[in-house]
């Protein structure tokens, strides 16, 4: 014969799972990188066993996994899930219903819901997931699960980092282009006196003519030793003598 005690223990239990139950997931998004594995939380509060329910989960109207008397029963599962969805038995006995998914692809972003039933009770929750691929980026303010932050600093040094060697290239790229811009430049000979008394610097293009372009200069100004040499851009001098 059954006591009185075990009797009143068994109705409260009931009435708790009744009246208490309810699904619980995570409070941010799960974020996940192309090619890994990622685990969308969902689970019973307080933590019943989960064994003898159906546990559903899905996108939309499309079927991800389905777990239902006693096993999974995926043959409507959609295609693209196809071997990459597992619920565990042993975290359902503890009421833990969470979905691991595999090799997360970009298609898998979007919101899942992870829906929980018996006979005499019914409850569900969303779980969003975002998928970072090889090119993505991360918002500020995301994080990769129940309470887990991601690293935000790391995310801003390494936009900054970016950001610098643009930077860096360009001028590396500007320095090349002046180089090459000096290509076919001139050089200056010693200063010769001219009917205007003026020190005349005659500039002969390298390879070129002794009657070359000359560019004048005043006395008082610029005094040139005969052995100066120096070289400036083609384009410059033709425009300055023009």
């Amino acid at each position: 014969m059954v006591s009185l005690p075990v009797i009143l223990l068994f109705l409260l239990g009931t009435t708790v799972s009744r009246s208490e139950i309810q699904v619980v997931g995570p409070a941010h998004p799960r974020v996940a990188l192309t090619g890994e594995d990622v685990v969308l939380p969902c689970g019973l509060k307080p933590g019943v066993s989960a064994e003898a329910m159906t546990v559903q989960w899905s996108r939309g109207q499309s079927l991800v996994h389905l777990y239902q008397d006693g096993g999974d029963k995926n043959e409507q599962q959609l295609q693209s899930y196809g071997g990459r969805t597992t619920l565990s038995k042993e975290e359902l006995q503890k009421g833990i219903a969470s979905l691991k998914l595999s090799s997360v692809r970009i298609s898998d972003e979007g919101s899942y819901t992870c829906s929980i039933r018996s006979d005499t009770w019914s409850g569900e929750i969303t779980v969003q997931l975002s998928v970072i691929g090889a090119t993505g980026t991360l918002k500020a303010g995301q994080t990769d699960g129940v309470g887990a932050s991601v690293m935000e600093a790391g995310v801003t040094t390494t936009s900054k980092a970016v950001q610098t060697w643009c930077i860096v290239i360009g001028v590396v790229v500007s320095l090349i282009g002046i180089t090459i811009a000096l290509q076919g430049c001139y050089t200056v000979q010693e200063p010769q006196k001219s009917e205007a008394h003026r020190d005349e610097c005659v500039a002969l293009r390298e390879g070129g003519t002794p009657n070359g372009e000359s560019i004048l200069y005043p006395e008082h100004a610029l005094a040139l030793p005969q052995n100066l040499v120096f070289k400036l851009s083609s384009l410059e001098i033709q425009n300055s003598v023009n």
